[in-house]
């Protein structure tokens, strides 16, 4: 090829790419806008003339624009589970693709532990540019503190999942296993322990009335010799 041809087949992908461009920004801009949200994640408590209400988790979306958009749920994302796979290969492959719903406070600030479903407190919510909507949840929140959840955010009427910040969530679910510890599960090696030391302490107790029991028969038993 002449430099002539190399100079048409450079001027033809520009073309292309400039034209790729155009569409896109026609596309997302005025036939498909894409509106951007701003999540938030974190521990809240409120504080009144009667003092201060117990710890309850607070998730918060604000509408950047460019237009409206509809949240239509609370969602958790746990841990992908992709091995050695490379990031760039996890859509391809479907990887991290489970998803959890959540059950927002129905009765908010009334009842810090009442929830009727993942579409109560509000949801689905329309949200115009400018504007911020929350969701509370309970504290003591099982699922967060016992599996391995590392997004929390909402999800849209498009499908599409506003995640807040990755550090905010870990500070959450720090806080909840410190101030809510599991408890011991009698399947898990330490419920196990537990069970076998108990087990054991009831063995003594049985040991030790049975040698109660033996030596008052041998008192009983020398008495009645005394006597005869």
């Amino acid at each position: 090829m002449t430099t002539a041809d190399w100079a048409l087949v450079i001027s033809l992908m520009s073309a292309c790419i400039s034209a790729a461009g155009f569409v896109w920004n026609v596309w997302s801009k005025f036939i498909y806008p894409k509106a951007k949200v701003r999540t938030s994640f974190s521990v809240m408590t409120v504080i009144s003339k009667a003092g201060e209400s117990p710890p309850f988790l607070n998730l918060s979306a604000t509408n950047y624009g460019p237009g409206a958009v509809t949240l239509y749920a609370a969602v958790v994302r746990p841990k992908e589970e992709q091995g050695t796979l490379p990031y760039f290969l996890r859509t391809l492959f479907k990887v991290g693709s489970e998803y959890g719903l959540l059950n927002p406070l129905a009765n908010f600030p009334l009842q810090l532990d009442f929830t009727e479903g993942p579409f109560s407190g509000g949801l689905p919510k329309n949200i115009e540019v400018g504007e911020s909507f929350s969701v509370r949840l309970g504290f003591k929140h099982q699922s967060l503190r016992d599996d391995n959840i590392v997004d929390v955010g909402f999800e849209d009427t498009f499908g599409r999942r506003h995640w807040a910040p990755r550090r905010q969530v870990r500070t959450v679910i720090a806080r909840i296993r410190r101030d809510f510890p599991r408890q011991a599960n009698p399947l898990t090696r330490d419920g196990a322990a537990d069970r076998e030391a108990n087990a054991e302490g009831e063995a003594r107790g049985d040991v030790g009335e049975q040698l109660q029991s033996e030596g008052a028969v041998a008192v009983a038993q020398a008495m009645l010799r005394r006597f005869q």
